[in-house]
């Protein structure tokens, strides 16, 4: 019998994986605050698509959707340049977690996503395994590629226990 934890299923391009719900808003959350940051930085690096995208997961992390946090990744991310743009960001923002230099405080991720209980330690491991999916998920990132014999319960079992894991729809890991 499952755990009783919200989880939700992000999907691109017919792949997907199985997260805790509490651990796909943090990640949402750190990449709202991206899009903005870089919205700041560079003003011709935002178009109409990223504020679309960043109002979407912004919706996302500041609603409770139990089970039901959609980041909308083949609605917004419909041609390659887009694609590149959100993994660019997200890489660099899993390098500068990965570092320890890009995890807000728990208090900090608590505000963003309503209050979710967030430890630093363990969230950071939660967090990269995430920013690992997402990445695995958009652009095939050999550092997070499942194990090919991973069956679609086990890996719904690890997104339970550690925060996110991949499957395929079709049950098979991929």
């Amino acid at each position: 019998m499952l755990p009783p934890v919200s989880t939700s299923w992000t999907e691109y391009r017919g792949q997907g994986f199985w997260c805790r719900d509490g651990m796909a808003e943090v990640w949402l959350a750190l990449m709202v605050d991206e899009l903005d940051e870089r919205a700041r930085q560079d003003t011709t690096w935002e178009d109409r698509w990223a504020r679309q995208l960043r109002h979407q997961w912004y919706e996302q992390v500041t609603v409770i959707y139990r089970g039901l946090v959609a980041s909308s990744l083949d609605d917004h991310l419909t041609i390659e340049p887009r694609r590149r743009a959100i993994v660019s960001l997200m890489r660099e923002l899993r390098d500068r977690i990965a570092s320890g230099d890009g995890l807000p405080s728990p208090r900090s991720v608590a505000r963003m996503v309503g209050g979710a209980v967030f430890e630093r330690d363990r969230g950071t491991e939660q967090i990269l395994r995430v920013a690992d999916s997402f990445l695995w998920l958009l652009d095939g990132s050999p550092m997070a590629r499942p194990d090919d014999d991973r069956s679609w319960q086990r890996a719904l079992s690890e997104a339970m226990e550690d925060g996110g894991g991949r499957a395929t729809r079709n049950g098979a890991g991929g």
